[in-house]
């Protein structure tokens, strides 16, 4: 079965909080990073074609601090499962 088939997206929400390092660097755009902000506050998800991707709720120096953007009604950026488990 795949995984679209399983309806992730409806059936599943998980937040968890992941040791981002260098990738939110890739948050600048949307939000000021600070240079000890290394964690950050995701959602996941599967795209259409069964692609498990991590969008970003909020960055912070510490996993029990992870809250500046929190408030912003956008993401502030998606990581792909490569980002976040090859850096």
């Amino acid at each position: 079965m795949k995984v679209a088939e399983l309806n992730f997206t409806v059936m599943y929400q998980k937040y968890i909080t992941i040791e981002a390092d260098d990738l939110t660097e890739l948050l600048k755009d949307k939000i000021e990073v600070h240079q000890d902000d290394c964690y950050a506050v995701c959602s996941a998800y599967c795209t259409e074609d069964g692609m498990l991707m991590f969008n970003v709720l909020s960055i912070g120096n510490s996993w029990e601090t992870c809250l500046r953007g929190m408030d912003n009604p956008e993401m502030l950026g998606f990581f792909t499962m490569e980002q976040v488990f090859n850096r």
